[in-house]
């Protein structure tokens, strides 16, 4: 697991921020208890939770002093009321999500080490503080199917080697003329899959069962 500085360092070379506007940003959400504080000797370590306010506030946070609030207001999205059902049911079988799970929840569960499909995440801000975040989730089809066979609806057939499906989560109706993105992409993803901890929530079997190709 990363300490903060370490998370600090590896955001800022991602990212192309500058790395006192990220270290700002921690701090803040440290002095908050977003994040965790060390002292004297004692070093703390960044759990995926942590890592993920860092990155909402890094995305969104226009002002120092918004970046706990931006947080949380991104971690606590909840799955949008229209979202098909299939899906719903695929984070349940698959990974063990619950279905109230928020978008922070449900992104711990995947950076979880043990889970192979390949992930990106774009977050969106409209105005008035309305922000709609989608999950990309890659599974690798053939024994995915035998279990689940919703998948099929997902399938997309300019990736004959691939299952996609979409989980959004939103707080209101994004106007599209007022609008900022933000991408984690595939490979930022993976990244911080390998520095972060296993999650504290149940992983079904089919995890190891996704695609990183």
């Amino acid at each position: 697991m990363p300490t903060v500085k370490e998370l600090i360092d590896l955001y800022a070379d991602v990212t192309g921020e500058p790395r006192t506007r990220v270290n700002q940003l921690a701090r803040r959400l440290i002095d908050d208890g977003l994040m965790p504080k060390s002292r004297g000797s004692e070093i703390k370590q960044v759990d995926s939770a942590s890592a993920l306010n860092l990155l909402f506030a890094v995305a969104f946070a226009d002002r120092v002093a918004d970046a706990p609030a931006i947080a949380r207001q991104i971690a606590g999205l909840r799955l949008m009321d229209d979202q098909n059902e299939d899906i719903i049911t695929g984070l349940y079988e698959i990974f063990a999500i619950p279905p109230d799970s928020t978008l922070g929840e449900v992104s711990v569960v995947l950076l979880d080490p043990r889970v192979k499909a390949k992930c990106q995440i774009e977050l969106v801000r409209g105005a008035d503080e309305v922000f709609q975040a989608t999950i990309s989730i890659t599974l690798a089809p053939e024994k995915a199917h035998e279990k689940f066979s919703f998948l099929k609806e997902f399938s997309n057939p300019r990736h004959k080697t691939a299952v996609v499906f979409d989980v959004i989560f939103s707080n209101g109706d994004i106007d599209r003329f007022f609008y900022r993105v933000y991408q984690i992409g595939f490979d930022g993803f993976s990244s911080l899959r390998t520095i972060l901890p296993r999650s504290k929530l149940r992983m079904s079997e089919p995890t190891s069962e996704g695609s990183d190709g």
